[in-house]
């Protein structure tokens, strides 16, 4: 069931992105890398292309990237944590299936493993993968280029 509810989000996806691209021409967003023992925690929303992401979303009107993205990562994954555990990555701004945003990225390490809530209708898969398994077919520009910021600043 969890699969046949993957597929009908993605075709909403697909069949709403002309409403997406007129009604968000340029949008601030924001993804946290949380990272466990080499692993990342990516998720799969309802209505998405189909491929990994990270936990984050869009930003409330003068809301600030940091705020955001704690705000988005409990409402999505049940992780809390506070500002003085997260490090900013970088703040860019990309394409994605056509659409154009502003990203803040952050980043947080985690010692110990939280446990995971993913948010109801929203998230259809939470997963602890190893970054070396994601690709551009199977994850989302916002994983990739918060990886590679990451990597960036640990060298």
């Amino acid at each position: 069931m969890q699969r046949l509810w993957r597929y009908v989000g993605i075709a909403i996806f697909w069949i709403a992105w002309p409403i997406f691209w007129l009604a968000l021409p340029h949008t601030r967003r924001t993804r946290i890398l949380i990272i466990h023992t080499k692993k990342i925690l990516v998720v799969k929303t309802w209505i998405s292309n189909g491929k990994w992401s990270l936990p984050g979303g869009g930003l409330h009107k003068h809301e600030d990237a940091g705020h955001g993205v704690l705000r988005e990562l409990n409402e999505e994954t049940g992780i809390s944590l506070r500002l003085d555990q997260i490090e900013p990555l970088a703040k860019n701004t990309y394409q994605d299936t056509g659409l154009r945003f502003t990203c803040h990225y952050y980043s947080a390490a985690l010692i110990k493993e939280p446990p995971l809530h993913p948010q109801q209708l929203e998230i259809t898969e939470l997963k602890w993968v190893d970054p070396a398994s994601l690709n551009r077919d199977n994850a989302g520009l916002d994983v990739l280029s918060a990886i590679d910021a990451y990597a960036e600043s640990k060298s």
